[in-house]
């Protein structure tokens, strides 16, 4: 029962981080509002969200 909490809590600490990852990147450079549709709007999100990660990695030293 342990375990199964641990593995709960462990994936609800990643998503927490997915979800602050993509709302600093729609409150920061307006993600939400994209010109592109489907398939290319999902990968322009996508890569934005990335490198906002990759500099605050950068920034953080970590």
């Amino acid at each position: 029962m342990v375990a199964l909490q641990s593995a709960f809590a462990n994936d609800r600490r990643r998503r927490a981080g997915i979800e602050g990852t993509l709302s600093r990147g729609a409150r920061a450079m307006g993600l939400r509002r994209s010109r592109y549709l489907g398939l290319a709007r999902l990968h322009l999100v996508a890569f934005a969200c990335l490198m906002l990660k990759k500099a605050a990695q950068l920034a953080t030293g970590s």
